[in-house]
């Protein structure tokens, strides 16, 4: 989403610690790399710092490093804390969205009022939930690590529900990064004088956290930051092979190279990306840039999303307009059950896409009433 063809003075890109992200890093590469900016600002955690090092040095461009230092002090607790002992500022940190709302259930039960913060929830609804929490609206926060960017939160304590967490690949310990990313959060400066980071009883030892706020920040060995193609790129390598296929193009790309294994850069996980273009393989009248923004929309394919993508596409390869999704009737999010979260989740990211391809295709993704033929997807 960085704007690549609007110059300015000074621009700004915050959690730069995603740039070690395997799907997303890349769009961290792409803004560091490319923002049109005289002074770029680039603000993230210290484990990321090597890495902006090595793309200053991969642009020939000059770099200032400044480091801030926390103003209020950031303790271990001594003992766990058991969930009937949590108090008003508290927030509460699970690393799944049934662990979530299995904890929000609990609390509730005891007629306890508690704010959620998941990255299944959309922005506007995160914010809604942490000015309920700082408001004093809620007395508790329950939340998975999207706490840890974007969001200004008056937490006193912060309490791991878990010490582990699955990556995508497989269940481990929390990094010393993660640890003190999500713990700073605790002691906001000026609300309280000093942040607690504690555990909750059963879900592991005090002792654990004592010893990864205490560490120094672990630094990946591989520095190469990710990248993935743009719309140039993939028009070059399609007027190269004499290709219209974007899955053969991107096909082309992955070859050259993991067989190159370049020593300054890395591909990004593309996986999505080549489910989709596959599935546009059977829509014609869409050029090879329109099915490449189609391949990088952001869908869910838990929730068919893919397939009904594949359907926006042919609409709009039709000249037929695409509606937005249905909103449906969104429940009061205090009273929701877990079954009319999930549904309005599911609402909520079909719309993100139906956005997304409208700030893209405007004069098909538009709001409005049209007559339009029925279509199997």
């Amino acid at each position: 989403m960085c704007p690549f063809h609007n110059p300015v003075d000074v621009a700004v890109i915050d959690e730069a610690q995603m740039l070690f992200d395997t799907d997303r890093g890349a769009a961290w590469t792409a803004a560091i790399m490319g923002a049109p900016a005289r002074h770029l600002y680039v603000l993230g955690a210290p484990d990321c710092i090597p890495m902006v090092r090595r793309i200053a040095e991969l642009c020939g461009d000059p770099l200032d490093e400044i480091s801030l230092e926390r103003k209020s002090p950031l303790k271990p607790a001594s003992q766990p804390v058991r969930l009937q002992e949590l108090q008003a500022g508290d927030a509460l940190i699970a690393f799944s969205r049934r662990e979530v709302l299995d904890l929000r259930a609990a609390l509730m039960q005891h007629g306890r009022r508690v704010a959620v913060v998941y990255g299944a929830l959309s922005p506007e609804v995160r914010r809604a939930e942490a000015q309920r929490f700082n408001s004093g609206a809620a007395d508790i926060l329950i939340a998975t690590d999207a706490i840890g960017m974007g969001l200004n939160l008056s937490i006193k304590r912060v309490v791991f529900a878990a010490l582990k967490k699955f990556d995508g690949k497989q269940t481990r310990d929390l990094t010393v990064q993660e640890v003190k990313q999500i713990g700073g959060r605790a002691g906001r400066y000026g609300k309280h004088e000093v942040g607690v980071v504690s555990v909750l009883a059963g879900a592991g030892s005090p002792a654990f956290i004592r010893r990864q706020l205490d560490a120094d920040a672990e630094i990946p060995e591989d520095l190469r930051p990710f990248v993935q193609p743009d719309a140039d790129i993939v028009k070059a390598v399609a007027a190269e092979i004499g290709s219209e296929s974007l899955y053969g193009v991107l096909s082309r790309i992955h070859r050259a190279v993991l067989r190159k294994d370049d020593p300054n850069y890395r591909l990004a996980d593309m996986e999505q990306a080549f489910a989709i273009a596959s599935a546009l393989e059977g829509v014609e009248g869409l050029d090879l840039t329109t099915r490449w923004s189609y391949a990088m929309c952001p869908v869910d394919d838990r929730d068919n999303g893919i397939q009904r993508l594949v359907g926006w596409a042919a609409d709009h390869a039709a000249g037929r307009r695409v509606l937005p999704p249905g909103t449906g009737r969104l429940p009061p999010s205090e009273r929701a059950s877990r079954e009319e979260l999930e549904r309005a989740e599911k609402r909520h990211k079909r719309l993100v896409a139906w956005r997304w391809l409208a700030l893209r295709f405007p004069e098909f993704y538009r709001i409005g009433r049209t007559r339009r033929k029925p279509h199997a997807a």
